[in-house]
């Protein structure tokens, strides 16, 4: 809520939607947000939908015999309850092949 421009009885700027969809995603939390009116008693009431981003429960290391699994933790850089992005798994993966070619 502390991103949205537009507040309760505000006169409806679609600018300030568009502000305010674009500040809900770059928090990071979600990956798809929109936004629709609904009518209320006393004017449209502004819906904000969003689709939050996974959190990590857990990782498992398949295949790996020479390093122990609390090291990986360590270099992938990801910790449990951390919201996951297909940015944040492609660092990861880069992480481990730079680790094993070293």
């Amino acid at each position: 809520l502390s991103v949205i421009k537009l507040k309760p009885q505000d006169i409806l700027d679609l600018k300030k939607v568009d502000e305010s969809l674009k500040a809900i995603y770059d928090l990071g939390y979600f990956e798809n947000v929109e936004a629709y009116l609904e009518d209320g008693e006393r004017g449209a009431i502004l819906v904000f939908k969003v689709k939050e981003r996974p959190l990590l429960k857990d990782a498992e290391f398949k295949g790996n015999k020479s390093v122990k699994e609390q090291t990986l933790f360590r270099v992938i850089k990801l910790k449990k309850g951390e919201i996951v992005t297909p940015e944040l798994l492609d660092k990861a993966i880069s992480h481990i092949i730079d680790y094993y070619e070293q």
